[in-house]
């Protein structure tokens, strides 16, 4: 059980966020869900840059 415990605790920890943590598609899709949910909002609320 030690043994089991050290390799848990002396291993590289994943999933950290790093640059190659995650899918592309996933990075793109989100950024065009909050590109899409940003736009509504500007428009539902009439707010206008200009």
């Amino acid at each position: 059980m030690a043994d089991f415990t050290a390799s848990l605790l002396l291993r590289p920890a994943t999933g950290t966020g790093g640059p190659k943590d995650h899918d592309k598609l996933v990075e793109h899709v989100l950024g065009w869900a909050l590109t899409v949910l940003v736009a509504a909002l500007v428009t539902g609320l009439h707010l206008s840059v200009f």
